[in-house]
């Protein structure tokens, strides 16, 4: 047998990346299942036979491309702890500022409904919600809201509907299977959509191949084949958005750098949407665009 100390350099050696020591931690702690700080405090204690086994195998993998995501299963989210697996799209940092503009939007909305005494039943759709982590953050941090989570693989809506259990939202999200937003109308209490929300596959397809092998290899392609110019999604919604949003609602969706003025471009086209709000991230890059339908 070998200590924690020297599997974490087995880990290293046989990595060898600029982040080898990182993600031989990160293994080495998930299959341990304890803390950075638990691991460091023991690292004398010595692996056993079995989970060392089960180490070399992963880090084999990882030499090979697989995500790390992948390989633990889990990726954090919005400080939340999300299951993951080869059926869905590895969170991005970047839909996080999807996730918190909206949150920003409903809380206002809900504000100026109370402060008129009529706080109605707002309704919010993920569309496209892969391992679920829109619908849930969601439902885990605002109250007073019905939430559909839309998706056309069955596989990835099973992932979905794990985490919302995991995290204890089950009852709070109506997941539907099918193409696009269809599956809205077989149901009896829809209503029309106050917030529409997406992370939408916008990368365009001959990029595919440029994307590095750890995502090209190994994530969806269904989930991030933004069609010929990668706008294929925006089109779509333009066009199918006005028979769902209600008067008042917001479409929130993620978008590619360099995609903004394109994007809302396709969006006036639909007609309906007023008013624009742009989120960046932390290099200033757009973002999330999000797009009010006028009141009429």
């Amino acid at each position: 047998m070998i200590t924690r100390r020297e599997a974490l350099k087995l880990g290293k050696e046989t990595l060898k990346t600029a982040n080898a020591r990182r993600d031989a931690e990160v293994l080495l702690m998930h299959l341990l299942r304890e803390s950075r700080a638990e691991l460091y405090r023991n690292m004398d204690k010595e692996v056993p036979a079995l989970l060392l086994s089960r180490y070399r195998e992963l880090l084999a993998r990882r030499l090979k491309g697989h995500p790390i995501q992948y390989l633990t299963g889990y990726r954090e989210f919005m400080g939340l702890d999300f299951m993951v697996t080869k059926d869905v799209l590895i969170p991005r940092p970047e839909t996080e500022i999807l996730v918190e503009l909206a949150m920003d939007l409903i809380q206002n909305k809900i504000k100026a409904a109370d402060k008129k005494n009529d706080i109605p039943l707002i309704t919010a759709v993920d569309l496209g919600t892969g391992c679920g982590v829109i619908a849930i953050s969601l439902a885990k941090f605002l109250a007073g809201i019905m939430i559909y989570a839309l998706d056309v693989s069955r596989a990835a809506l099973a992932v979905a509907r794990e985490n919302a259990r995991l995290q204890g939202v089950s009852d709070r999200i109506t997941f539907l299977g099918g193409d696009f937003l269809t599956p809205l109308n077989a149901k009896s209490n829809y209503a029309g959509i106050d917030f529409l929300l997406s992370n939408p596959p916008y990368i365009p397809s001959e990029e595919l191949a440029k994307l590095s092998p750890q995502v090209r290899n190994f994530e969806p392609h269904q989930a991030l084949d933004g069609g010929g110019d990668g706008l294929d999604f925006y089109r779509r919604i333009a066009s199918e958005a006005p028979s769902y949003l209600r008067p008042g609602g917001w479409l929130v969706v993620e978008i590619g750098q360099g995609q903004m003025a394109t994007v809302e471009e396709i969006l006036e086209g639909s007609g309906i949407f007023t008013f624009f709000q742009v989120a960046p991230d932390l290099a200033g890059i757009p973002r999330v665009i999000a797009a009010k339908r006028g009141d009429q």
